[in-house]
């Protein structure tokens, strides 16, 4: 069952900061929009880790306001030797972690949440501890958007949210939640 796009984006948007990714076009196929036409990324962090540990996660939501489908396929980033997507799931009375070795489908009109506990993207063979307060850079590659460069900040262990619950890649400030929305609603319109 799939919940209501309209809901989960109000309920979600109203704790966000939010910027457009800015990536450039990788085709000169006219069809094929820039990445900031194409997908919102908002509420980027990562949790500071103990000294010596060998993984990270980031989190963030994403939404596709375009009109075809997209794949978050590869990541990469200074600070890990790897990036790879998971999912958490419960078989019986455990929680599992699988990786998603086929990437993040995110369809025209709707949004990924990536959060502790649940979808997220895994930083494999830390370099260096996650140090709170710091950031550090990080793209991911997109299938038909291309890469988009994210400075990611790094909040505390244990944190549930961007650190101050600030955007780190807007100047801008908070998300214009009517914005997001008229995006939306043109996106699903289009498609209609």
């Amino acid at each position: 069952m799939k919940p209501n796009l309209k809901g989960v984006v109000l309920v979600v948007c109203a704790s966000l900061l939010s910027v457009p990714a800015g990536a450039q076009e990788t085709s000169s196929s006219p069809d094929l929009a820039t990445a900031s036409d194409m997908l919102e990324i908002s509420d980027i962090f990562a949790r500071a880790t103990p000294p010596n540990a060998p993984t990270g996660a980031v989190y963030f939501s994403l939404v596709n306001l375009g009109e075809q489908p997209d794949r978050l396929i590869a990541g990469t980033t200074p600070m890990a030797q790897d990036v790879q997507f998971h999912s958490m799931m419960k078989e019986g009375d455990v929680m599992q972690m699988r990786q998603l070795v086929d990437g993040v489908e995110i369809a025209p009109g709707e949004m990924q949440t990536f959060s502790p506990g649940a979808l997220h993207v895994m930083l494999i063979g830390l370099q260096q501890p996650l140090v709170e307060g710091d950031t550090f850079s990080l793209t991911l590659e997109f299938e038909h958007a291309g890469p988009v460069e994210l400075d990611v900040p790094i909040a505390g262990i244990g944190a549930r949210s961007a650190p101050g619950g600030a955007n780190p890649l807007s100047s801008e400030g908070p998300v214009d939640h009517d914005r997001l929305q008229s995006r939306l609603n043109k996106s699903n319109r289009s498609r209609q």
